[in-house]
Order: structure tokens, then C-alpha cells, then sequence
């Protein structure tokens, strides 16, 4: 993690071509735009959610409803960013919450991943296929989970901030894609203790 202007940023990390749909454990983390602590305090060793940490924590709350495959496994929305731990079940899971469709996007990123660049790992892809995966990775679910949480946070805290347009989150989150059991298990820890640890963590430079 390095400072820019004192402050510090994460660099983005999504691997140039990766399924986001894929199954699998996603750790991800997203900041408030300039590490602003509008979403509430840690006091006791617990957070404390001002109005608009309470929106955050409530629409992370129905991320299951976002996809089928979805599962919140672990969570923290912290003064100026949240975690979060996600699950992607194998296709055609179904997580008895959401109510969205999986046939059409699991079939056409079976069919695009099969495609004989994509199992050589030292394979540089064309710039057009490039151009077709960076489209297809709009439709993949953990883009498009972020793109509807960041969305739905950011105009209800607008309208009650009366501040009709303004950026609140960071465009560039960071995303691991977890693969082994020690580092779940790690992260998962991680998040739970991010209250207590607060004042160690390196989101705690105020903006």
C-alpha cells in the first residue's frame, strides 16, 4: 500500500484476465472518495454507525438478494471503507434469497473461459481480446455486485446529505480472490477484529 498526497490508496490488483463469476472466496475492500470518516466512529473497541454507515450496512446486508451463487460470508463497514468476504457458489447454486437468473450469464462465461488463449498462462492476449473481456467482465457478478452496492449507498446517502451527484466511493476496489484455507481463515479474523484493532489499521490516516 503506498501514500499519495499523505494519504494512503490501494492499488487496483484485478488480475487482466480473471472470472469474476467464477467459484470461489473474493475478499474485498472499498473506501469512502479521499478516506473521509462519514460512516461513524469506533469507540470500545466497536463501531458506531452514523446515518449513512447505516445505509452501507444495510444494503451490505442484501447483498444474497443480489445473485443466486452470492453468499455474505463475513463483513465490516468501518468510518471510511468496508470489507467484505464473499462466496461465489458453484453454477447453479441457489442461495433460497435471490430471485435473479444465472442460466444466460453462467453459459456465456463457460463458453468465453473455454477459449484456448485463456489456459495458457503465458499467453498475452490481442488488445481485441482485451476489448471482449473487459466488456464480458462488466456483466461478471463481483463487478457488478460492487457497481449496484456502491450505486444504492451513493444516492441514499446523496439525498440525505442533500448532495444530489456527489462521488462517495473510491472507483477502484480491491479484490484478493482467496485460495487457500489459511489465508480464509486469516481474513476472515481480520475482518471480525478490524473494530478492535482500529487505531492500527492503516485506514485509520484521517483525510
Amino acid at each position: 500500500m503506498t501514500k499519495f498526497r499523505n494519504k494512503y490508496r490501494i492499488e487496483g490488483n484485478r488480475m487482466r484476465i480473471l472470472n469474476y463469476s467464477a467459484p470461489g472466496q473474493y475478499f474485498i475492500t472499498n473506501n469512502i472518495q479521499d478516506h473521509h470518516w462519514i460512516l461513524g466512529h469506533v469507540a470500545n473497541q466497536k463501531m458506531v454507525y452514523s446515518e449513512y454507515g447505516e445505509i452501507v450496512k444495510k444494503e451490505v446486508l442484501k447483498i444474497s438478494e443480489y445473485h443466486p451463487r452470492i453468499i455474505l460470508d463475513e463483513w465490516v463497514v468501518m468510518p471510511n471503507h468496508f470489507h467484505l468476504l464473499i462466496i461465489l457458489k458453484e453454477y447453479g447454486f441457489y442461495n433460497g434469497i435471490s430471485e435473479v437468473d444465472d442460466y444466460n450469464m453462467q453459459k456465456n462465461h463457460e463458453f468465453y473461459f473455454s477459449h484456448k488463449w485463456w489456459n495458457k498462462p503465458k499467453y498475452q492476449p490481442t488488445k481485441k481480446e482485451v476489448e471482449e473481456y473487459c466488456k464480458l467482465r462488466r456483466r461478471m457478478i463481483i463487478p457488478k455486485l460492487m457497481g449496484k452496492l456502491q450505486m444504492k449507498t451513493s444516492k441514499d446517502i446523496n439525498i440525505l446529505r442533500k448532495t444530489p451527484g456527489t462521488k462517495n466511493w473510491q472507483h477502484d476496489y480491491h479484490d484478493h480472490v482467496i485460495r487457500r484455507r489459511a489465508s480464509y481463515i486469516n481474513i476472515k479474523n481480520y475482518i471480525i477484529n478490524n473494530p478492535k484493532n482500529w487505531k492500527q489499521d492503516t485506514f485509520y490516516d484521517r483525510a
